[in-house]
């Protein structure tokens, strides 16, 4: 009855092969397959130790190769236990500390393999022809127990994730489950029946054209789940999922710190608890726009927090659940803030540097004694009139004896003086008029639209009106003031203009003072 066992063996370990050759062609395409391709082989190598075993009779070495039979057995669940892991998580890696304790376990079992002589502990009694695997003893029993605790985990954590993924990722996990199945039932079947020959080597030739076909077929890069749970770890924002009744089904460890932060005391288990209190605040969880949030943490800072919302719909499209995103902008908030206190300071310094610009342009302008423009403002202004071709007036004005009040009673009665006249001659021009101070006592006031005579007669009445009512106290000093009026029409340049009313000016002192006269009486009534 040895042949068919050995015939059965020497298959399975083919088929291992095999697809171990094929699996490592394609470790470019996933780890999962270099994980495969180095899982099928160690099934081979398994399944020709075994084969090994039941041939082998009481040959010398028998020792050496059940212990390769055990270190076989460990490397197989190992190399399972790594496959599970990258198809849960395809950036998974084995780390060393992993790879280490792995090896513990077979190190204290070969050891008690060779030196099972002596105790008896691996086995109770020896393999021989008549029973190829022997009586197991309690190391052996441990052993046993060992790999079976390995296979459990990577089926448990397999599971788990048949059950988090979604529909169209379960397939390539529900094959792998069945696959591993076979290789379990076929050793319990071997292992509670106490057969001489065991059914695993069987199983895993079964095992190795499944997973085969799973990997290949149900195409795995498409099929796995990339890393959910290590985005969901490394992500910074707070995730949480609630089911269709608004309690929280998972949330991420983002989630978890911003709990901690706002009630330290808080049970730190969020599964089950509603959103209001998680984040202390009504939540409405209809679907919409990113609505803003500010809380106050426990140590009262204010923390503000972007809470986008989206439904998580059956195939119906009714709603299963919800999935709220909460990102903390605080430190954004305050640099926006602090962006626009800056620009507004920015703003208030260019509004004052305006002013200041226009404060010292009005004043580059501007006589300081008597605040009326100054001859340089008055230039652009007849340069202004003279290029939009606009007819006007212009009476140059001078106080009589100005001189002999500064000689007679001082700089601050001749300041007096000008300050009365400028006062008088604004109040009683139009708006629409310029009054000048020419230099020293001389005025200029240009009168827009009017004719020279037009300019005298209202002139007439401004100098009728100072030197009645204008009068300096202590000491008592009469005002009264000579003027000329020339046109823009006859004269049609400023400086040219400016002259005339000046010979007009010179011609009133001559004449007697306190009186007004047109620069060219014939030319100027033609204008």
């Amino acid at each position: 009855m040895m042949w068919p066992w050995v015939a059965v063996y020497g298959v399975s370990a083919g088929v291992n092969l095999l697809l171990a050759v094929g699996a490592w062609g394609r470790r470019r395409v996933a780890p999962a397959f270099a994980a495969t391709a180095v899982m099928l082989l160690m099934c081979s190598w398994y399944v020709l130790i075994n084969l090994l075993v039941i041939v082998w009779d009481d040959r010398p070495g028998r020792v050496a190769v059940l212990t390769g039979l055990l270190v076989s057995d460990v490397a197989v669940v190992s190399a399972f236990l790594c496959l599970a892991l990258l198809l849960i998580d395809r950036a998974w890696r084995p780390s060393r500390r992993l790879l280490l304790l792995l090896a513990v376990e077979p190190v204290v079992s070969g050891a008690l393999l060779v030196t099972n002589g002596w105790h008896h502990t691996y086995y109770a009694v020896m393999p021989h022809p008549g029973q190829p695997f022997g009586e197991p003893g309690p190391a052996l029993t441990l052993h046993t127990i060992y790999l079976y605790t390995i296979v459990g985990t990577a089926l448990v954590r397999l599971g788990r994730a048949w059950l988090q993924n979604p529909r169209d990722q379960r397939r390539i996990y529900s094959w792998i489950l069945i696959s591993s199945l076979c290789p379990v039932i076929a050793g319990l079947v071997s292992l509670v029946f106490g057969l001489s020959y065991e059914l695993a080597p069987i199983g895993m030739a079964i095992t190795a054209v499944i997973n085969y076909r799973a990997l290949i077929e149900e195409g795995l890069p498409a099929q796995v789940s990339i890393a959910r749970q290590r985005v969901m770890e490394t992500i910074q924002d707070a995730v949480v999922v609630l089911d269709r009744a608004g309690l929280v089904l998972d949330a991420n460890p983002a989630a978890h710190r911003l709990l901690r932060r706002l009630r330290p005391g808080a049970s730190a288990e969020v599964q089950g608890r509603s959103a209001a209190e998680l984040f202390g605040v009504h939540v409405d969880l209809a679907e919409g726009a990113i609505r803003s949030l500010t809380l106050t943490d426990a140590r009262g800072v204010a923390l503000d927090l972007d809470l986008s919302i989206d439904t998580l719909p059956d195939r119906r499209g009714a709603a299963l659940g919800w999935a709220l995103v909460a990102r903390d902008t605080t430190e954004l908030n305050d640099r926006r803030r602090q962006a626009e206190e800056a620009n507004e300071k920015l703003q208030q310094q260019l509004a004052t540097i305006e002013a200041l610009r226009a404060d010292l342009a009005e004043q580059a302008v501007r006589d300081s004694l008597t605040g009326l423009y100054n001859r340089r403002r008055l230039m652009e202004i007849l340069a202004e009139l003279y290029d939009q071709d606009r007819p006007f007036s212009l009476t140059l004005l001078d106080i009589d004896h100005f001189k002999r009040v500064n000689d007679t009673y001082g700089h601050n009665a001749g300041d007096a003086v000008l300050k009365l006249v400028a006062r008088h001659l604004t109040g009683r021009v139009r708006l629409e008029d310029t009054v000048v101070r020419h230099g020293g006592e001389e005025f200029v006031v240009v009168m827009v639209g009017a004719t020279p005579q037009d300019a005298r007669a209202r002139m007439e009445q401004v100098r009728e009106h100072i030197a009645e009512v204008s009068r300096v106290e202590e000491p008592y000093i009469p005002v009264t003031f000579s003027a000329g009026v020339a046109s823009a029409a006859v004269h049609p340049g400023a400086n040219d203009l400016l002259h005339a009313a000046d010979e007009a000016l010179y011609a009133a002192k001559r004449l007697g003072r306190n009186r007004i006269e047109l620069a060219d009486p014939a030319s100027e009534a033609a204008a």
